[in-house]
């Protein structure tokens, strides 16, 4: 399933890099150093936030309330109009930033990897778990007739978080060969991050 070569088109490339961080993520991390240039990453992150985007429209016309007050200054009767337009470049934005401070660490650890390899693995950290979590909240929704339920979604994004951890760590280990502990106590300060930035901006 996995044996494949990187001259294949870079999106079939990246469905097999999906499939394959589920059922055999160390040999996937492993096949995902070889790659030369960031297109896996950049196709991951754009499908992620693309189909977020649609989801963020749906919430728009159906005037769902916001789970939490915003940080941002804004009304929050006018945050998902104004979320329309920054939250693809916000998830581009993030997805950098991410992978520059996982890069940035695992250098500092002694760290192999190069930074086209930390945006790739963060492409996959990004969108496996998206794909399971966000689908069982959007199913949720549509089950509630888009009624918002607090308990649940903070159940869906602890296992986001729990699982996004371990692909990064072990994305880490593999592609930077670092020892395990450092891969985790890297992945653990990079999701920590992530939370805290996507607390301020998405509601």
């Amino acid at each position: 399933m996995l044996d494949f070569s990187v001259e294949e088109n870079a999106f079939k490339r990246s469905l097999r890099y999906f499939v394959g961080s589920v059922l055999r993520p160390r040999e996937t991390f492993r096949l995902l150093g070889q790659e030369q240039s960031i297109k896996v990453g950049v196709i991951l992150i754009a499908m992620k936030w693309i189909l977020c985007e649609f989801y963020v429209l749906y919430l728009y016309h159906t005037d769902q309330v916001l789970f939490a007050p915003p940080f941002l200054n804004i009304p929050a009767e006018d945050f998902r109009f104004y979320e329309l337009f920054y939250y693809i470049p916000f998830g581009f934005v993030l997805w950098i930033l991410i992978a520059g401070l996982a890069q940035t660490l695992a250098r500092a650890l002694g760290g192999k990897g190069s930074f086209e390899n930390c945006l790739n693995i963060m492409g996959i950290v990004v969108f496996t778990p998206f794909v399971f979590i966000d689908s069982a909240d959007v199913l949720f929704m549509i089950a509630n007739q888009g009624d918002w339920a607090f308990t649940f979604n903070t159940f869906t994004r602890t296992l986001y978080v729990l699982w996004s951890t371990v692909l990064l760590a072990v994305g880490l280990n593999v592609i930077h060969r670092l020892p395990l502990a450092r891969s985790a106590a890297i992945s653990v300060i990079c999701n920590v991050f992530s939370v805290l930035v996507n607390v301020i901006f998405i509601r």
